[in-house]
């Protein structure tokens, strides 16, 4: 609930509130009586292991994009288009209610199938091109972006007259270029270690970290092959095999040596293979040792300065590093 006086937000909410009802759940529904035994614990795990909140929530916004997409290009008060946009609100409601369902199953037994719901939503309004893409809103390939998983074979993102495309828009107005990455600093530049000793570097270790990261790059590979799955359901468990690498690392004891030369391992080119997985485990390792690493980056011991005559070019301004380099 939001509590407000704001004029703005308050003309906002009541603008089209005689339009829009408030969707009524009238599914009917069994309580599960369960009992603090391992048989109840595996049947609710078992009947909640397949929650489809989040493709639901994602499939509402893709009609509520559809819808007022719609209503804006056509120009016309809301009251006026609303038996145009009667079927896809009505499914929308539906999909609201479906929320609620999923988010119940835990305590309540529904006559009904999410999927099956899902399913039949999707087919109505899907959309393709004429190459038989798929036709997604634009904020749904940036979201598919920062998570790996966009398309651009199978999907095409199209701008639509709706919010979440003219935040979309706005945004990229304030993003930076994109650079070719030829000038960019190596990670392991970034870290001083004064008592960096070769010889303290656990050479087993690291080669079993390698082998760990190639295998884990191997298993997330398998995963995306799979045609059985969606782009969200591999997302998960490439994120999942991630997960589990790290909490196989963090049981072994590395030292600041080791992982110091781990980090330079991200700049290497014979590990390119496996440097994001990498970056990923080294910072998602809970060990004071990398910390130490970065603490030596003091103004006293490594900084840089702004200076006309410097090497570092940063948005067209120029800066002297003072400090030396990683390994001396």
């Amino acid at each position: 609930m939001i509590v407000t006086d704001n004029q703005i937000l308050i003309q906002a909410a009541l603008k089209n509130y005689h339009v829009f009802k408030v969707p009524a759940n009238r599914v009917s529904a069994k309580k599960s009586q369960r009992f603090y035994t391992n048989l109840d614990k595996s049947d609710l795990d078992y009947r909640t292991s397949e929650n489809k909140i989040g493709e639901i929530v994602n499939l509402s916004q893709e009609l509520n994009t559809l819808m007022w997409d719609f209503i804006n290009t056509s120009k016309k008060d809301l009251k006026d288009c609303y038996d145009d946009i009667r079927e896809i609100y009505h499914d929308i409601c539906i999909l609201n209610v479906l929320s609620c369902i999923e988010i119940d199953k835990a305590k309540k037994e529904f006559d009904i199938s999410s999927s099956k719901e899902i399913t039949e939503i999707k087919g109505k309004w899907a959309r393709r091109t004429l190459d038989d893409r798929v036709i997604k809103p634009a904020f749904l390939g940036f979201i598919a972006q920062t998570k790996g998983y966009r398309d651009p074979k199978k999907k095409q993102y199209n701008y639509h007259k709706t919010s979440m495309d003219y935040l979309l828009k706005e945004i990229n107005r304030y993003r930076s270029d994109k650079t070719e990455g030829k000038n960019f600093l190596p990670l392991s530049e970034c870290f001083r270690f004064a008592g960096f000793q070769p010889n303290s570097v656990n050479r087993k270790q690291l080669l079993k970290i390698v082998k760990m990261c190639e295998a884990t790059i191997s298993a997330i590979n398998a995963i995306w092959v799979k045609e059985s799955d969606s782009p969200e359901e591999k997302y998960l468990l490439s994120q999942k095999c991630k997960e589990e690498l790290v909490f196989d690392i963090q049981k072994m004891k590395i030292n600041k040596h080791t992982l110091f030369t781990l980090i330079t391992y991200i700049d290497r080119k014979k590990y390119s293979h496996i440097s994001k997985l990498l970056f990923f485990v080294l910072f998602h390792y809970e060990n004071t040792s990398i910390m130490e690493i970065m603490s030596e980056l003091l103004p006293s011991k490594s900084y840089i300065r702004e200076s006309s005559d410097g090497e570092l070019n940063l948005y067209g301004i120029k800066f002297a590093r003072y400090g030396g380099n990683a390994i001396e």
